[in-house]
């Protein structure tokens, strides 16, 4: 299916060239209501990268931003084709995946982390840097939401928790709202 958002005209980030958080927020919203009405699932996963501030004080902002063009490329690939990856905010990435349960996006939540992990960044001739992530995700199916913030506040809640349990983590909603480790 085709959706009315996907077909409108892309707002890009100017510093990833992926989807910005105007288009992002529409592409959730639209989804959102489908899931809503059709009782079907719907993740959001957050993702953080680790230390970036500390990265852009010591190789300057240049670099974070070079660091931050290429985890977005790199992590657009494989996603599937309703999913929607963007720029979220400051050093954030969403990945919105409409018809997608937990198990799923836990599996896509730790490639992202992995394929992050395992990538070298050019940020001046001769020298690269690494950055890993910090991963949360929340599913809209077993816990009923009632609106896209709600959705979005919960897979923060899940990123702040992988970010405690030090970083270059993934976690869930459903591990954050049960008090389980994972």
């Amino acid at each position: 299916m085709m959706s009315s958002v996907a077909g409108q005209s892309l707002e890009r980030d100017a510093l990833t060239g992926l989807p910005g958080r105007g288009h992002v927020q529409r592409y959730l919203d639209e989804h959102f209501q489908l899931a809503h009405h059709a009782g079907a699932a719907l993740t959001v996963i957050l993702a953080d990268v680790d230390h970036l501030r500390a990265l852009n004080d010591e190789y300057g902002r240049a670099a974070g931003d070079q660091v931050m063009r290429s985890l977005g490329d790199a992590l657009a690939q494989g996603l599937r084709g309703r999913d929607l990856l963007g720029r979220w905010a400051g050093a954030q990435l969403i990945v919105v995946m409409p018809e997608t349960e937990g198990r799923g996006a836990q599996a896509v939540a730790e490639r992202l982390r992995r394929k992050a992990e395992g990538l070298s960044h050019p940020v001046a001739p001769g020298h690269t840097v690494s950055a890993t992530l910090s991963v949360g995700w929340a599913t809209m199916s077993s816990d009923p939401f009632t609106s896209p913030a709600d959705l979005v506040n919960a897979a923060a809640q899940a990123l702040s928790a992988a970010k405690a349990a030090g970083r270059n983590r993934t976690g869930s909603w459903a591990a954050v709202s049960s008090g389980s480790p994972r």
